[in-house]
């Protein structure tokens, strides 16, 4: 039985400078330098089809200068469920919510509404391997998907709002900055069926478990808990 295999690979470069910037310090004009690549193979064969994914987003570990260099992947770019799309997104729009609080000063530092990520992958270093089954018992109604996510932060994972309260660089949680972003466990499982004709539907739940690093270490010196998703999927095809 014959194979099929794939390659592709994509990159970006962000350059020159803004006047909106969530770097605290640069309420004129901030310099932009971001670089972004992602690249994916891809193997078939029969029923079983493997992928190996790996990704990079430049970080930004100083949000007090006049340089802004965190590059974010299109939000519709997914990887994981996990630490991309619940995590990171909570915590980035909780820093935001906190600097804006009237309390802290009278009015936003300009450019925080750019800092949360909503989901979009940033200041990482990740690589993905994946595998995909349609077993034959099922004439290929039945897919189940497997994929573990390993990532890294390139530069320290920083909190604008916890490093600007105690004035150096620490984590939404209080503890040193940490690169770590730990390991996430992804599985899948569909049934797809046609009903008429081109038409068809396809039913899945996902669910994935973050096992946090050191970038979501307390200020005890523990670690986050694994964190857990799931999602149901329901798609009517034509």
């Amino acid at each position: 039985m014959g194979g099929t295999s794939s390659l592709e690979a994509e990159a970006a470069e962000v350059y020159g400078n803004t006047t909106h910037t969530p770097n605290l310090n640069a309420l004129f004009r901030a310099q932009v330098a971001q670089q972004g690549a992602a690249a994916r193979a891809l193997l078939s064969r029969g029923t079983v089809e493997a992928e190996l994914e790996a990704g990079y987003a430049s970080g930004d570990s100083n949000p007090f200068d006049d340089a802004t260099t965190e590059f974010q992947f299109s939000r519709d770019f997914k990887v994981g469920l996990v630490l991309f799309d619940e995590v990171l997104l909570f915590q980035t729009q909780n820093a935001a919510r906190r600097l804006a609080d009237p309390n802290l000063s009278a009015r936003p530092p300009p450019g925080i509404d750019l800092l949360p990520t909503e989901g979009a992958v940033t200041n990482a270093l990740y690589l993905k391997p994946t595998l995909r089954w349609r077993p034959s018992l099922f004439a290929g109604r039945l897919r189940l998907v497997g994929s573990v996510l390993f990532a890294r932060a390139p530069q320290p994972y920083v909190d604008p709002y916890s490093s600007l309260i105690a004035s150096a660089p620490l984590n939404p949680f209080g503890a040193a900055a940490g690169t770590n972003y730990g390991t996430e466990i992804d599985g899948a499982v569909s049934w797809r069926a046609r009903l008429r004709g081109s038409a068809g539907y396809e039913l899945g739940v996902q669910a994935g478990r973050l096992f946090p690093g050191n970038a979501f270490r307390m200020a005890d010196g523990s670690r986050l808990a694994p964190v857990n998703a799931v999602r149901f999927r329901a798609t009517l095809v034509f």
